[in-house]
């Protein structure tokens, strides 16, 4: 492990400074705190008996200035005071200082010289030995840097407590490895100390499980043997423990016998590799070899022998790492953003979960401590009110399948299992369950419990592995516990997932989105920032709460939790069988510190199984209908207005994902009755509220916000406020916090980064886990152009960091991202554009309420408009809300194929509304060079010249051209589409399409609109299956060749200006033109003056 203290650098750009420590897996696990003292210093403290403190420090060469010197001393004593005074102290480093015989028994140099005389005083003052001069060596054995003309120098020393002298047995300096490449040498010393490390479980010997993964004679083998052992001692009196048993000890005299033992390997394996260590030792022997003779032959033999050695690590590491990311890739494609964290800690050597130590002066204690702490949360039911009451019916019985499983259930069930995982008491893999042909055996375990209900002890047993969250490590309540059970009990509680499951979803409240298929965090993240988005824009009243609470999986009321299910109509056979799953559980915590004793568990689903995640999910659904149904009217947010009295108002109460739940209310007293019923019903569950964690937010409330919780403590009123992973209020925050776990993840990648690997595998590591980052929750973005433009510039850094590419470097953006890495913008532009189609089909979602929601009561503010979600959709597809809808219904028209034929047509579509959303369009120059003075005066020359042709060729023979534009007056492109305002002005953006013939079969966007209206008439789930992609493809106009300042534009997107299509004869006629006359040319002068220019440049 490496810990350093960062360098800075001079204004030539040269390193300052900057230490650290290498520390070995044992000597990181005893680090106690680490600190830095200036870019020089660093101190690091180990626990022990005696505790241990190591100073490096770096000091200024010997020819600075004299007050750098003392600076640096007068830090580094204070360094050395801040030492608690029984500690072990060493002090180590370049001191950059000669020391004479006059300071030291033994030393290098025949005198002291400035540097080497404040280091003197300073180890006399602080009562430090200079351990590098007291031990009697050759020459050759003291110096520790040979200078590029080839002299030696004594520069670094190790420095010791005079109260632990004797514990240094030897310092010496020896020559580097030689691929090291460093002018220094290493300076060791041994040192004789007893560190108190944290004892640990034995562990025992592990088989390698991975093999079954692909040796098939193994399978088979493992297999055949298991059977022979099992199946003849079969009797006919026997419970399903002592079954289970036999089963368990054939499992392991088979693993004894037949899986190969795991060979021990260190854990960074790379140097370990043939092809590292051959490389590695040619470099070794081209060293000797240069050394002897230094010419430039043997030079070059040692600088290809170095080459090839980085290139021997980089295939290994190539290979091992392109295993790892196939998997990520897998995990990214299913929305799975949380894999790519997990490689970049695999590739780094950071570990995920931080490290910390419960409360304990000694280890016992500590496992006391932990055994006291679960057995308080899980070994009591919760205390509830009303325990014994009954749950009236809410759903009648389901059809769901009982009577035992079969083949085909099993093979699904164990598909899901994943290899690699850990496995309970039991000590069965699930590679043996999914490899090997034990299917009837393991099935008859499974029908036994459910058609007998009996359930074999041994899946009662679990290992409770306490997960660190955030907060103070030393207390148990920040650890969250995680449940190692028996694969083959979780295999049976997946046959019965796999039975509710899919009659059940659709009868479950359509606002929880946990744990339930085909459903994410980004919908309901989406849901949220619509409905701010309404509420902001119209002025209205609401309040959004976030409920926070204790422990939620380790308080549900068991016995309430079987009576939940029965009333939601699930068959007695299955409640019976999780009923007995439930029940006489025992566990023991399995801790750094060792194992605990035994203890019942009596309250909370199973965390770590397959099937309490949903059981869960369920119970909630009970509380929040209780808490809810019946009331939404008097306690939600309206979407909608109440119309008449049979056509109620849309209401939205809550938003939930599994405990992560936000309450949506309009006033004050319904935000606290909402509240108060909620907490009430759930505490009949055995949830409490963490009031600490619970937030609220207020939306258009005056004077002070005031909401309590049911025993009156008051919750906090938040500006903004992170839901699943996401800041609410705006898209600009949420952008920059993901951009800085975007650089974060890139930096910890820097060696990838920096190696000389393949640039198409750092592009594919770079897109599963720095764009993974990056862009999680774009698809809820509402990205402006400004917006836009900076996460198309910080992907473009990115990339060029991860390209290594030097900021010197001229590399064109081009050669950068490649053929197939498109603009970051563009690749947010398709997912919003999928991801708002799949939510307005889905319909058992709010998301399908909210995505294209426009609130139709409340009050607009005065002044231009914030960007809007569907601002975007307009502007992405150049279609009203109504039609986008109706789009949207009909997959072939809104699929990733259409998305990806409309983008390019889309842009150039846009109407005059979005002037007044977009409010980062800056004042546009064009690009060719011509402000637009330049350019309004170009076009004023041409039109001029216009008219005096016009004018020759008399009234009754003008040009068709002049009225209707080169397409002719059969045109029927289309009128001005919208009007914005701006600044109390109606502005217009509007271009002309000269082209010299009309496109065939050209269609208009009226045209389309009318289409889809038709359509959308007589069925909305029959829209036109052609017309949405033709039509965008059809209806772009070309403009990049028709005016004049278009001269050094190559697209239209050059010139950061957007155009509507406008047709002359609307215009001409609502003008009523009905001769040509000086006054008529002069509005016609006007209106080419507007078409030509854009109209940024009237600001």
């Amino acid at each position: 492990m490496l810990i350093t203290s960062s360098a800075n650098r001079s204004s030539a750009g040269a390193a300052i400074g900057g230490v650290g420590l290498i520390l070995s897996p044992s000597a990181y696990d005893s680090l106690a705190s680490m600190r830095s003292h200036s870019d020089r210093i660093l101190v690091a403290n180990f626990q022990g008996n005696p505790a241990t403190t190591v100073i490096t420090t770096y000091c200024p060469t010997n020819v600075v200035n004299e007050d750098i010197i003392e600076g640096h001393y007068d830090n580094l004593r204070r360094a050395i005071d801040s030492v608690p005074a029984h500690n072990v102290l060493l002090v180590v480093g370049d001191f950059n200082a000669r020391i004479g015989p006059e300071d030291a028994k033994y030393t290098y140099h025949e005198t002291t010289n400035r540097n080497g005389k404040y280091l003197v005083d300073m180890a006399v003052e602080k009562n430090l030995v200079i351990a590098s001069g007291q031990y009697c060596k050759k020459k050759g054995k003291l110096w520790t840097y040979i200078s590029p003309c080839g002299s030696k120098c004594q520069l670094d020393y190790i420095l010791i407590r005079k109260k632990w002298r004797n514990s240094l047995n030897n310092v010496e300096a020896y020559s580097t490895f030689a691929s090291v490449g460093s002018d220094h040498r290493i300076v060791s010393a041994r040192v004789r100390l007893s560190l108190r490390k944290s004892k640990t479980l034995a562990k025992g010997k592990q088989h390698d499980w991975k093999l079954l993964s692909t040796d098939n004679h193994l399978q088979k083998l493992y297999s055949i043997e298991v059977r022979n052992r099992f199946q003849p001692l079969e009797k006919e009196e026997e419970s399903a423990t002592e079954r289970y048993e036999r089963f368990i000890t054939a499992h392991k005299e088979v693993t004894e016998k037949v899986i190969p033992v795991k060979k021990k390997t260190r854990k960074l394996h790379f140097p370990n590799d043939t092809r590292v260590i051959s490389a590695r030792n040619k470099i070794n022997k081209a060293y000797m070899e240069y050394q002897k003779d230094t010419t430039d032959e043997n030079r070059q033999i040692y600088k290809q022998a170095k080459h090839n050695l980085e290139e021997a690590y980089n295939v290994v590491i190539e290979e091992d790492l392109d295993s790892k990311l196939k998997d990520v890739e897998r995990a990214h494609a299913n929305s799975k953003h949380g894999q790519s964290w997990r490689l970049i800690n695999d590739i780094t050597g950071r570990k995920a979960s931080p490290k910390g130590q419960l409360k304990g002066d000694t280890q016992k204690d500590r496992v006391i401590n932990w055994f006291n702490h679960f057995k308080n949360l899980l070994g009591s039911p919760p205390d509830i009110d009303d325990e014994d009451e009954e749950i009236l019916p809410i759903l009648e019985s389901l059809n769901i399948k009982t009577g035992p499983f079969d083949r085909k259930e099993y093979s699904k069930a164990i598909k899901s299992l994943v290899e690699g995982k850990s496995f309970g008491e039991d000590g069965i893999p699930p590679e043996v369950l999914k490899r090997c042909d034990l299917d009837e055996i393991i099935l008859s375990f499974c029908n036994n419990a459910l058609i007998n209900e009996e359930k074999p002890h041994q899946w009662s047993i679990l290992n409770i592995v306490p997960i660190p969250k955030s907060g103070d490590l030393s207390q148990g309540g920040n650890y969250r516990g995680i449940s190692l059970s028996s694969i083959v009990a979780k295999t049976f509680n997946r046959l019965i997932l796999n039975r509710i499951r899919p009659v059940l979803d659709s009868h479950l409240r359509t606002n929880q989105n946990g744990f339930r298929v085909g459903r994410t965090t980004v919908g309901h993240i989406l849901a949220l920032r619509r409905l701010i988005e309404g509420v902001k824009e119209n002025q209205l009243p609401a309040i959004i709460t976030f409920i926070d609470f204790r422990k939620a999986f380790d308080t549900i009321h068991r016995g309430k939790m079987l009576k939940i299910l029965t009333a939601y109509g699930i068959p007695e056979q299955l409640v019976n069988a999780i009923g007995k799953m439930y029940e006489d559980t025992k566990a023991k915590v399995i801790s750094p510190d060792g194992e605990t004793d035994l203890f019942e568990i009596m309250a909370g689903v199973l965390q770590g199984d397959t099937l309490a995640p949903y059981l869960f999910v369920i119970v909630l659904d009970y509380a929040l209908r209780a808490a809810i149904d019946g009331h939404e009217e008097e306690l939600g947010f309206q979407l909608e207005r109440r119309r008449s009295r049979r056509v109620g108002p849309e209401i939205i109460t809550d938003l939930d994902f599994a405990d992560d739940i936000a309450l949506l209310s309009e006033e004050l007293e319904q935000a606290q009755k909402l509240l108060s019923r909620v907490e009430t019903s759930v505490g009949k569950v055995g949830l409490r509220m963490n009031s600490g964690k619970t937030k609220f937010m207020s939306f258009n409330h005056r004077g002070i916000i005031t909401i309590k919780t049911n025993d009156e403590i008051q919750l906090e009123n938040v500006p903004d406020f992170k839901y699943l992973g996401a800041l609410m209020v705006s898209t600009e925050k949420d952008v920059k916090a993901r951009k800085s776990a975007a650089w974060r993840a890139c930096s910890k990648l820097g060696r990838i980064w920096k190696s000389s690997l393949p640039r198409q595998f750092k592009q594919r590591l770079f897109v599963a886990t720095v764009e993974s980052v990056l862009l999680y929750g774009c698809e809820a973005w509402a990205v402006t152009t400004k917006l836009a433009k900076e996460l198309d510039g910080c992907y473009t850094r990115l990339l060029r960091t991860a390209f290594n590419v030097h900021w010197n470097q001229h590399m064109t953006n081009k050669e950068l991202y490649g053929k197939d890495l498109p603009k970051v913008s563009e690749k947010i532009k398709k997912r919003r554009l999928r991801f708002a189609g799949h939510s307005c089909r889905n319909i058992n979602e709010p998301i399908s309420q909210l995505i294209l929601w426009k609130p139709k009561h409340g009050k607009r503010k005065p002044g231009r408009p914030h960007l809007t979600y569907t601002d975007l959709l307009k502007k992405d597809t150049g279609l009203e809300l109504s039609e986008i809808k109706a789009a949207m219904l009909d997959r072939n028209l809104f699929g990733i194929g259409s998305i990806s034929a409309t983008l390019g047509s889309s842009e150039r579509q846009t109407k005059s509304r979005e002037t007044t959303a977009d409010t980062d369009q800056p004042l546009a120059h064009d690009q060719s060079g011509k402000n637009h003075g330049d350019v309004a005066n170009e076009c004023t020359d041409q039109l001029s010249e216009e008219v005096s042709n016009h004018t020759t060729d008399g009234v009754h023979g003008s040009s068709d051209d002049m009225l209707y534009g080169a397409t002719g007056p059969e045109d029927p492109q289309g009128e001005v589409e919208a009007e914005g305002s701006l600044g109390g002005q109606t502005k217009t953006r509007t271009t002309t399409s000269t082209s010299d013939q009309p496109p065939e079969e050209d269609k208009s966007f009226k045209n389309h609109r009318e289409e889809v209206s038709e359509g959308t008439d007589q069925n909305p789930q029959e829209s036109p299956t052609n017309s949405f992609e033709d039509d965008l493809q059809e209806t772009s106009i070309d403009v990049s060749s028709t005016k004049p300042f278009d001269e050094g534009c190559d697209t239209m997107d050059d010139r950061d200006v957007e155009y509507v299509t406008i047709n002359y004869s609307d215009l001409l006629s609502n003008l009523a033109v009905t001769e040509t006359s000086s006054d008529n040319l002069l509005i016609l002068f006007f209106l080419k003056l507007i078409i030509d220019v854009p109209q940024k440049a009237f600001g």
